[in-house]
């Protein structure tokens, strides 16, 4: 699972980032990968025709139709994080939204 996070380039962002692969790897999912972006570079990131969802963190949500709008044509489901969810306890919940918005591509 390859998943490409778009934040605003802040610390937040490592952190929620680092829970959900100890989440991944307490449910057995080896394969897990993430990287946190700044918005700005979510184009150049989906070049590498490499994700299999893009996930927002709230603070970039109001991104969320230009962001679809690059990911559409590649396939790549887009999934906004709540606020509420949005913190390392969070992890869990995240993960769910992003195998659900996988399963549902």
């Amino acid at each position: 699972m390859k998943v490409l996070m778009a934040c605003a380039g802040g610390m937040s962002s490592s952190f929620v980032a680092d829970a959900l692969k100890t989440e991944a790897s307490n449910r057995g999912i080896t394969d897990f990968e993430i990287i946190a972006v700044g918005d700005a570079r979510i184009k150049e990131e989906l070049g590498k025709n490499y994700w299999q969802i893009v996930i927002l963190a709230p603070q970039v949500r109001f991104q969320s139709d230009r962001i679809k709008q690059l990911c559409d044509p590649l396939g790549i489901p887009v999934y906004n994080i709540e606020n509420t969810s949005y913190t390392p306890m969070g992890a869990p919940k995240i993960l769910d939204g992003i195998i659900e918005a996988l399963n549902h591509a």
